[in-house]
């Protein structure tokens, strides 16, 4: 009897054991489901989540007002997120001119060299600096550029000698000069937010070469980055150990036969970028990796501000770095 009980509780261990292998199991196979449905789920959350995100910051911050917003993949000019036409035409204003510099420094404007940032005059037409500087106040050329400065744009190019080169570049883009220098400034001219993040992305890959849209050394985006690290600076630092940002505010009085000053283009264009490191112990550089972002909001000035634009900007960035 003794040896009976033995064998049936032998059994009972076995049969147990057997038992908790298969609930292990079962409980495996449930959590593997689980994770790759949770997986699925957050993949999904993020193929949707910029398209979404951009219709929620609109529906906040007055829907009713013409919104334009791009988020493009830095490495593959993927589009991550839009919201409204990337493609519909407007006035520019301050982003365009890192691209003017950088056409400008790649022809051979001196940068050290001194020129006049608070008044200019060209063909007859008379333009003030925003910034009321004392009449005659001199800066040097780079110096005007960290500030954007729109006399000093004229000034440069009444005695630049390779005018026709500048022409041409810009004209790759869509940006037409002849006798008219406003669209050095970025007035009097159109472009939309897909071409505006193209050339942002050609200027933020500081190593590449290439011929489109124009020929853009390394040295030349160097300099445009570090006027653009400054300028954004200048409005909002976003800065950390993990990421630099850079990039460009503006306001624009948009113009339908004639200048409306309740019709305001404000906007921005510019970029993050990942910094990481390549090997254990290494500083942390810059990797490629990253996104451009522009937006435009067109408004009365009343109905918004560059105070507004940057908190967007700022959220809009800050979220695409909780995510990465």
């Amino acid at each position: 009897m003794k040896k009976l009980k033995k064998q049936i509780a032998i059994l009972l261990i076995f049969c147990l054991v057997l038992l908790c292998v298969g609930c292990n199991n079962t409980n495996q196979t449930n959590n593997n489901e689980n994770q790759s449905e949770e997986n699925e789920n957050n993949q999904y959350e993020l193929d949707r989540s910029y398209d979404e995100y951009f219709a929620q910051i609109v529906s906040e911050n007055a829907e009713d007002l013409d919104w334009t917003i791009l988020l493009m993949d830095l490495k593959s000019g993927e589009v991550l997120g839009s919201y409204g036409d990337v493609n519909d035409n407007f006035e520019p204003g301050n982003i365009l001119k890192p691209i003017v510099y950088a056409s400008l420094i790649e022809n051979g404007v001196l940068l050290e060299e001194s020129v006049d940032v608070s008044a200019a005059e060209y063909n007859g037409e008379y333009y003030r600096s925003k910034e009321n500087f004392t009449q005659g106040e001199i800066k040097t050329v780079l110096e005007s550029m960290e500030l954007l400065n729109n006399p000093a744009i004229i000034n440069i190019w009444k005695d630049f000698d390779k005018k026709q080169q500048v022409l041409y570049d810009l004209s790759s883009i869509g940006v037409m000069l002849s006798d008219n220098v406003m669209p050095l400034i970025g007035y009097d001219t159109i472009i939309n937010s897909t071409d505006i993040a193209q050339v942002y992305r050609e200027l933020a890959n500081k190593e590449e070469q290439s011929d489109e849209p124009f020929i853009i050394s390394a040295q030349t985006k160097q300099i445009v980055n570090d006027i653009m690290k400054k300028t954004f600076d200048n409005v909002c630092e976003l800065n950390t150990e993990l990421y630099t940002t850079y990039g460009v505010f503006g306001t624009v009085i948009h113009k339908e036969n004639e200048y409306d000053i309740n019709n305001i283009n404000t906007n921005f264009a510019g970029y993050l970028k990942e910094k990481k490191q390549q090997n254990e112990g290494d500083m942390l550089k810059e990797n490629g990796e990253g996104v451009v972002l522009v937006v435009n909001v067109t408004s009365s000035e009343e109905a918004y501000t560059i105070e507004k634009l940057t908190e967007i900007v700022n959220n809009i960035f800050a979220d695409y770095a909780l995510n990465n």
